[in-house]
């Protein structure tokens, strides 16, 4: 039986509980008035941004049922993302998480990571790649500079305008408008709610097909790619993409991916826009390497632009520098001595020249033998080696070539031995060893790119510095582009790619009169690529660019084929023609020096592939072509094409097709104009 005092004691149990419930409706009244004059402070002050961005305020937020976006902003750098706090209290950042006084609120970087994903999924429709998005926390009233938190910032507002001042450019305003008109139109103005709800999330849908007429004008956003990509080198192609490149960056694996298509369809960009897409979804260091020395230094400066935020997590490296690194750290450093090594070659070769030259195999085909195919491979016993299936070499051997062949091996390593020295081979080996005994440091992601120019050693290098499995190891590269001696495949390297593959098919980058003038090169050619043998006159590619400028000029000697170089980039030059977007691409060292000292009496200023960093510079690039790979001009200039390797059905000799290939990756360098010299010289001691 229910008493007085029970009854009194429930109500006033039930008062206490209404109190609170009245306090802390109160609390979070003031917290969302808060909240709303800071979106109002925070809005107000975007009004002094200067012309030439949009903002749009209290938008949808993507992929939720109850959430907003504070302020999307559209301008030069791209889209920013901002979610205003008018907190108060002291605020600090220890190990990449935010504190107010004593209490944790990193949730909040979760939350606007999250927005700055969400927003990234939606851009990624207009063609702009998830790198153009950036995001930051801004604290109403708070002094707080500036700070790094991953892929977002946090500052205070007073320091807004001039982040947003900072950043790198990466819209014109036709773009700024055009982004605009579609989040305008994609992010619609947020409903008020009765009752402020945290964010619920629903799964994401996956990026849909949208028809053209929702969108502001696809065709003409396509056309005006294109037309970027014919006016811009890669240093500046930063922030739009192709579809077809776009799903290739942002799709996710259970395991290691392939990215490979023909010269021109944007492999290497999309290889550095996935790296930066990888970086801002997860923690960890990530690896980007060649085996070119030049590509490396050039990515490593473009992703400072790319993806500010996580470019300190980046390391840029070619594989022999990175076996050299993976040695002296483990405390084994290599030792390489190239006047030792030279010496112990030497030595071996003379002891079997006579018996393995032949009219067509000399000694540089046997030295490649040793190095890409023995020492490239890992080969350990004879019995190993004497049924190969040689992938990449096209010349048969006898069962007798190979035992001297390898006799020559061992006497060649006797004499490294001799000498306490190794090659480059041994030092990349050695490096494979380490990683996978686990005393080599590991990267989150790795990405290879021209991934056919590596060992297959050099290949299981970079498998086994990769520290987890989901999305680890990207492949790019082209087997057709391929120009060094030797061959593998991902089944012999213990890798596979089945079902994440990605094929790229369009050339965005060569006018089509000059990529059908490189193709014409290679067209009775096979060639490897790394898992297949495909015939270049089948491979489909299509090309996006009309016309294109190729000329043709014949010379009888080194000298005038020179002379008709100098005579061209003079003519150029004085017609004003932007040298700084242009190459010359040699067949030496010593080309390389004689040109350069020519051009430099005519005024011309002229650098070095290899001190090229992949910045822009008012001078003509010049090199070889293999310092070349990966990179693009608006003109190339060859001025020693040996008049056999035009007349594709002649000389079908292993080393030959390989100089074919080399042509053709040089040919394809160029966007706008090609311009090379035929030598009508002697075909006699070609091989």
């Amino acid at each position: 039986m229910t008493t007085f005092a029970d009854e009194a004691a429930r109500r006033l149990e039930l008062a206490e509980r209404l109190r609170d419930a009245a306090d802390q409706a109160a609390a979070e009244a003031r917290r969302f008035a808060a909240g709303d004059a800071g979106e109002a402070s925070v809005a107000e002050l975007l009004q002094r941004l200067p012309a030439g961005w949009l903002i749009l305020h209290k938008r949808r937020w993507p992929g939720t049922v109850a959430a907003d976006l504070d302020h999307v902003l559209i301008g030069p750098p791209g889209v920013v993302v901002l979610d205003s706090k008018n907190w108060r209290g002291a605020l600090s950042f220890r190990r990449g998480r935010l504190y107010r006084d004593q209490a944790d609120e990193s949730e909040a970087i979760v939350g606007i990571v999250a927005q700055m994903d969400a927003v990234a999924a939606v851009v990624v429709e207009a063609g702009m790649a998830p790198v153009g998005v950036a995001g930051s926390l801004v604290f109403v009233g708070q002094p707080t500079s500036p700070v790094s938190l991953g892929r977002a910032q946090a500052m205070g507002s007073c320091h807004l305008l001039s982040w947003l001042d900072v950043l790198p450019r990466r819209l014109d305003g036709e773009q700024v408008r055009r982004i605009g008109e579609f989040l305008d139109e994609q992010l619609p103005v947020a409903v008020p709610q009765q009752q402020p709800a945290k964010p619920r999330f629903r799964r994401t849908p996956k990026p849909r097909p949208v028809p053209q007429e929702a969108l502001f004008d696809v065709s003409g956003l396509e056309l005006d790619l294109l037309r970027r990509t014919g006016q811009m080198g890669l240093e500046e192609w930063m922030t739009f993409l192709h579809p077809s490149q776009l799903d290739a960056v942002a799709r996710r694996y259970a395991g290691p991916c392939r990215v490979r298509g023909p010269a021109g369809c944007g492999k290497t960009v999309v290889a550095l826009h996935r790296a930066a897409f990888l970086s801002g979804a997860h923690e960890g260091r990530i690896l980007v390497t060649s085996y070119v020395k030049t590509l490396p230094v050039v990515l490593g400066n473009l992703v400072q632009r790319l993806t500010p935020t996580t470019a300190d997590r980046f390391t840029f490296t070619g594989i022999h520098k990175l076996a050299f690194e993976i040695l002296r750290q483990a405390g084994a450093p290599a030792r390489y001595d190239q006047r030792k090594v030279a010496d112990a070659w030497r030595v071996a070769w003379d002891a079997y020249a006579d018996q393995l030259t032949t009219s067509t195999l000399k000694e540089a085909y046997w030295r490649e033998e040793v190095s890409a195919v023995v020492k490239g491979r890992g080969l350990e016993h004879f019995d190993d080696y004497v049924d190969l299936a040689r992938v990449g070499r096209r010349t048969a051997l006898q069962a007798g070539q190979r035992r001297l062949l390898w006799d020559l091996y061992c006497t060649y390593q006797a004499e490294l031995e001799k000498r306490r020295v190794e090659d480059f081979d041994d030092v990349v080996t050695r490096a494979l060893t380490m990683a996978q005994e686990g005393e080599a440091a590991t990267y989150r992601f790795v990405v290879v790119d021209e991934c056919q120019d590596l060992t297959l050693q050099a290949l299981r290098l970079t498998a086994a510095l990769v520290s987890h499995e989901a999305d680890g190891l990207t492949l790019v590269g082209d087997g057709q582009q391929a120009i060094y001696a030797g061959g593998y495949t991902l089944k012999e390297a213990g890798i596979s790619v089945t079902g994440r593959a990605t094929v790229l098919t369009t050339n965005y980058r060569n006018a089509v009169k000059i990529l059908d003038r490189a193709r014409e090169v290679v067209k009775h050619d096979t060639f490897d690529d790394l898992e297949d043998v495909y015939e270049s006159g089948d491979r489909p590619t299509a090309v996006a660019r009309a016309g294109g400028v190729v000329l043709e000029v014949v010379a009888d000697s080194r000298a005038s084929a020179e002379l008709c170089l100098i005579e061209r980039l003079s003519e150029d030059h004085a017609h004003g023609h932007d040298l700084g977007q242009a190459a010359v691409l040699c067949q030496s060292t010593s080309d390389i020096r004689r040109i350069s000292r020519v051009l430099a009496a005519r005024g011309i200023a002229s650098i070095d592939l290899e001190d090229y960093a992949g910045l822009p510079v008012d001078a003509i690039k010049i090199g070889t072509v293999k310092r070349a790979k990966g990179l693009e001009f608006s003109r190339v200039y060859l001025p020693h094409v040996d008049d056999y390797l035009l007349n594709p059905e002649e000389h079908e000799a292993e080393h030959v097709q390989r100089a074919r290939r080399e042509l053709f990756v040089a040919m394809t360098r160029a966007r706008d104009g090609l311009w090379y010299c035929r030598l009508q010289t002697s075909l006699l001691g070609v091989a």
